[in-house]
């Protein structure tokens, strides 16, 4: 029987009759044809016979095939309707496909849905469908770019030198990232040159916490550029200067108090002269030396054990010389 005459009197007959009449056929229909009856026997094991046949038979689905037998044979016959199907999978019948199939069935049919390419709403619905080559594959391939908020999503299944590829391509595309947005991919890592092209052109304004968090992560030119467009703090580093403790200079004591110290010391030169001979030298004895001048902190002393600027050139203070 061919299928001209089997489908001429298809509707006529039984179901019954219908399916006994398959293992009568010599040949087979269109694709659109064979599937119309393959819905029509509401019998999987008898639909599943008549795809497998038209297969061997050289039939060839059409991609808008593949819904309608998707709902009416088995999985193994629907593997290779999918493997041997011709035409381009719409974005519209993806998105219908996605979910609605055996999971083999599908990875099958989105190994072929490689080879083309989708917008990006309708990748963002194989997130959690197609395996990691596969979605990679299709991802890199996308019409158009991904937005921010897309971009956030695809960071936790992607690995970071493809995230940056499409963050880029994003950029080009003339997509802003808002400044929280900008935080959280600086905290994933991506490259400097990303983070810069992204606050340059952010959407919004930083906070003073994020230019903050900012300056410490960016090199300073690059940090500069960002305050600079979005009129941020420049958190230019404190200057600290060496500070050096100079001792202060004697104090001046005017004509007076100098010609009065100078008669002091005379007169003490003078009593001690008169009781003990000093050859002006430090000779070590502190207990027995006579009174005599010592200089620190800027301030002349006159005494005994001087440890510093010692008139008599002994400055340990334990009678010990220079």
């Amino acid at each position: 029987m061919t299928w001209d005459e089997y489908y001429e009197k298809f509707y006529d007959w039984a179901t019954s009759t219908q399916i006994r009449r398959l293992s009568a056929l010599t040949s087979y229909g269109s694709p659109a044809e064979v599937t119309e009856v393959a819905m029509e026997l509401c019998d999987e094991k008898a639909a599943s016979r008549l795809i497998n046949r038209a297969l061997d038979a050289g039939v060839t689905f059409q991609v808008e095939n593949i819904e309608d037998l998707n709902c009416c044979v088995d999985t193994a016959t629907m593997k290779r309707v999918v493997s041997s199907v011709q035409g381009t999978l719409s974005d519209e019948a993806l998105d219908t496909l996605t979910g609605c199939m055996d999971d083999e069935v599908f990875q099958t049919l989105l190994k072929k849905a490689t080879s083309d390419q989708y917008a990006p709403a309708t990748i963002m619905e194989l997130v959690d469908c197609a395996d990691e080559e596969t979605f990679k594959t299709m991802v890199m391939k996308v019409t158009g770019c991904f937005d921010a908020e897309q971009l956030d999503i695809l960071r936790d299944y992607l690995d970071q030198a493809t995230i940056e590829t499409l963050i880029e391509k994003s950029l080009q595309g003339k997509v802003r990232f808002a400044p929280q947005q900008i935080m959280e991919w600086l905290d994933f890592g991506i490259s400097e040159s990303l983070i810069e092209k992204m606050s340059l052109t952010a959407q919004g304004t930083f906070d003073a916490n994020q230019a903050e968090e900012l300056y410490d992560v960016l090199p300073d030119d690059t940090y500069l550029k960002i305050a600079k467009k979005h009129h941020l703090e420049l958190h230019n580093e404190p200057i600290y200067e060496d500070i050096s403790y100079q001792e202060s200079a004697a104090p001046r004591l005017g004509f007076w108090g100098t010609l009065f110290a100078a008669i002091a010391g005379i007169n003490a030169v003078s009593r001690h002269s008169e009781r003990h001979q000093h050859n002006g030298h430090c000779n070590g004895d502190c207990a027995n030396c006579p009174p005599h001048y010592g200089y620190r902190y800027g301030r002349w002393y006159y005494g005994h054990g001087h440890q510093y600027g010692c008139e008599f050139g002994g400055n340990k203070g334990d009678g010990s010389m220079d």
